[in-house]
């Protein structure tokens, strides 16, 4: 499984504007934590890094509101293991204030 998401990383990262590579990852690292939650959490966290860097350069509207989404259940699915994540999924619509 590793291997696999090895590949997809990769992908993520040479071809940062297509969404279709993140939302694979997504699902292979979901797939990976039942059977090994620390690598797919792993991987959950590369993915959230890539998807930071990648926010600010889109334009297109529809795949930002895609990644943006993304990135909220990247967060939702690592919260329960990783408490940086789960702290970024708490205040994620929080105001400011």
């Amino acid at each position: 499984m590793k291997d696999l998401l090895d590949k997809i990383l990769l992908e993520v990262r040479n071809n940062p504007g297509g969404t279709k590579a993140y939302e694979d990852l997504y699902y292979i690292c979901r797939e990976t934590m039942k059977t090994d939650i620390s690598l797919g959490v792993r991987y959950l966290k590369c993915l959230s890094d890539s998807i930071e860097r990648v926010m600010p350069m889109i334009e297109n509207e529809n795949d930002l509101r895609f990644i943006f989404n993304l990135h909220k259940r990247v967060l939702l699915a690592a919260a329960p293991h990783d408490f940086e994540a789960y702290l970024l999924y708490v205040e994620w619509e929080r105001e400011p204030s």
